[in-house]
């Protein structure tokens, strides 16, 4: 019972008691019974209160206590991909900063080669959010698609390490044949060459900007839509690098013309890559240039009048698309072909996400702060081949 109604009925008894001993006409047998009997009630209560306040004591000091130790920090909350089912729970830490729900799951350029919209999110600029508040029954934005991520698709090698630079060996010579031996002449001495490939990590960015007038205020599903903008730009950005990568430290094989697909050209990459490395090939090219290949005829190509094929397949080898390699043209490197086992992916963290409620608080602003860090590099040059186009 709370000390303050202990206290109250305690007092109860005793003014009950005081009437008995100061009555008039003097202590009956039957009121000494009574008295003795709300004296013992007395007792019992002031024994009850004893405790109550010594219980309120302690846990006054347990709270206080709790309320002088530092917070616990919570884990990393990283997205992996895009569509990821913990959108939701991002979602209410975005608009409330309540972490509870956010678990750990795995862009923009770099600061110089970024292509941002550098502005804030609010209700006034109608460019970059001013639609989100709808005035009629339409509670959905309309998503812009994007490329996924092909990392996985490829089968791109993921390089474990710690600290801002690893090393991954590879073998960097040839695995020569042994040597016929005559008997009791000297065994032939070989062995293999190792190579040292450095990835040092660089950091990519984002920040995103949302007035307090318009997490309240929107009915757009933003959130959501936010979450999705960047999982895309996070797929864009690994593809832009691992593309990159591959057109600058692949091996190059020359195409048949300088703005044109010709019938030679993905037969010719798939002849130019060695027999061990076509298990898991793959081209990656954009989509235009792919289907520019598919239109071809004759009796020289894969398809005769009408394709006969797998649309996302050349020649029997799967076929990836990407934006990220340039379109056929003079001097251009229009495609990619070979076994992306062989091209290295080192990434720490995926993605980190920090809801930020105190650098813009004055302006009425919260601010989303995304980073990853990661790099791509060749393993092995003569695994992926990428395809130039002639100048003349």
């Amino acid at each position: 019972m709370d000390p303050v109604e202990l206290r109250r009925l305690i007092a109860a008894k005793l003014e009950a008691a005081k009437a008995l001993g100061t009555s008039a006409e003097g202590m009956t047998d039957e009121k000494r019974t009574s008295f003795d009997a709300l004296m013992s009630e007395v007792d019992t209560l002031r024994k009850d209160l004893d405790r109550a306040e010594k219980l309120a004591t302690v846990e006054a000091d347990v709270r206080s206590q709790a309320q002088l130790q530092p917070a616990v920090p919570q884990a990393p909350n990283v997205i992996k991909q895009r569509g990821d089912t913990e959108s939701r729970a991002i979602a209410d830490y975005i608009r409330t900063g309540n972490a509870a729900g956010l678990q750990a799951v795995n862009q923009v350029q770099r600061e110089e080669q970024r292509a941002s919209n550098a502005n804030d999110m609010t209700i006034a600029d109608s460019t970059y959010a001013g639609y989100l508040v709808p005035t009629g029954m339409y509670n959905q934005i309309t998503m812009k698609r994007n490329e996924n991520r092909l990392s996985d698709a490829l089968g791109v090698t993921r390089i474990p390490g710690n600290g801002t630079t690893t090393n991954a060996p590879y073998d960097n010579g040839t695995a020569n044949v042994f040597v016929s031996t005559a008997e009791t002449v000297a065994f032939d001495i070989d062995a293999p060459i190792v190579g040292q490939k450095a990835f040092t990590l660089i950091k990519y960015s984002k920040q995103v900007i949302l007035s307090y007038e318009l997490l309240q205020d929107e009915d757009a599903r933003l959130l959501d839509f936010v979450n999705n903008y960047v999982g895309r730009a996070l797929a864009n950005t690994h593809n832009n690098l691992l593309m990159a990568e591959a057109l600058a430290n692949g091996t190059s094989v020359t195409l048949g013309a300088v703005s044109a697909a010709t019938a030679s050209d993905i037969p010719t990459m798939i002849k130019n890559l060695k027999g061990e490395y076509a298990d898991n090939a793959q081209f990656v090219m954009k989509r235009a240039t792919q289907f520019s290949y598919l239109a071809l005829t004759g009796n020289n190509w894969q398809f005769v009048n009408t394709p006969n094929g797998q649309v996302k397949s050349l020649w029997g080898y799967p076929v990836q698309n990407s934006e990220a390699v340039p379109a056929i043209g003079s001097g251009l490197k229009s495609m990619l072909f070979g076994n992306f086992n062989y091209m290295g992916l080192y990434e720490a963290p995926s993605l980190e996400f920090l809801r930020d409620p105190y650098s813009k608080s004055g302006n009425g602003q919260i601010v989303l702060n995304y980073y990853f860090r990661a790099v791509y590099g060749v393993l092995l040059p003569e695994a992926i081949l990428y395809g130039k186009n002639p100048t003349a």
